[in-house]
């Protein structure tokens, strides 16, 4: 089971790929799935063939009803294959990109079973605002 953390910074080539850490190489493997992520985190997220699959058998098995088929249909119309070239390279089509505001820099993170690819000002801006707003109670968080 993928276990992806930490958070890498890296630029976007001339052709819009991104180079896959090599710490995150093995767990994401060669193919994968790529998908905008909620539309209030406006991030990219891949996640590895073994827990999309665990991902689609929870959304298959969802009762049939209106608003289930309605949020099927814009679930996986978020979606596509995706897959790392031999240099480890991922191309990021032009409508991902721009569902996360990704120009050229971004932020990798690893997320336990995901990574969120993010463009590095919104990440570094968001996460700054965490540090200030979030009440770290050390004697529950156990390091």
């Amino acid at each position: 089971m993928a276990d992806f953390k930490g958070t890498y910074y890296h630029s976007l080539d001339s052709k819009n790929r991104m180079v896959v850490p090599s710490a995150f190489r093995e767990d994401l493997g060669q193919n994968f799935v790529i998908m905008k992520s909620p539309p209030k985190d406006k991030c990219l997220t891949l996640y590895p063939l073994e827990e999309w699959k665990k991902i689609k058998e929870e959304l298959d098995a969802l009762p049939a009803s209106e608003q289930n088929r309605k949020y099927y249909r814009w679930f996986f119309a978020r979606i596509d294959d995706g897959s790392m070239d031999n240099q480890s390279r991922v191309g990021l089509k032009e409508s991902f990109r721009e569902f996360a505001g990704i120009e050229k820099n971004i932020a990798i993170l690893g997320s336990g079973k995901k990574i969120e690819i993010w463009d590095e000002d919104t990440w570094k801006a968001l996460n700054e605002e965490a540090e200030e707003e979030l009440d770290f109670d050390v004697d529950l968080v156990r390091f």
